[in-house]
């Protein structure tokens, strides 16, 4: 794959946790379990669907209570997001991924 990014364990459980946050969301409307392999699937149509589009995703840690709780600093947060024609994968905590 051209252009293809390593993502570190930290990237990894950024972007699960997300997922997972998101699959529970819409699980609880119907009271069933979120599996791994949930998770699984989801993280890859996330890839896929971002090698299509070719713009700019911003992941956040969920868990976090205020801005100031992740290792990147508010401004660069907050120039990311409003940078939105950019490409990549952005993991707003312990790495940013262009």
């Amino acid at each position: 794959m051209k252009g293809k990014h390593h993502l570190s364990n930290n990237s990894l459980e950024i972007i699960c946790a997300h997922l997972f946050e998101k699959l529970k969301m819409t699980r609880q409307q119907i009271n069933t379990p979120t599996l791994e392999l949930d998770i699984i699937q989801e993280f890859f149509k996330l890839i896929v669907k971002r090698e299509k589009e070719k713009k700019l995703m911003i992941i956040e840690w969920p868990y976090r209570e205020n801005q100031f709780q992740c290792l990147v600093d508010p401004n660069s947060t907050n120039q990311y997001k409003a940078n939105p024609n950019s490409e990549g994968i952005v993991i707003l905590d312990n790495i940013i991924i262009r």
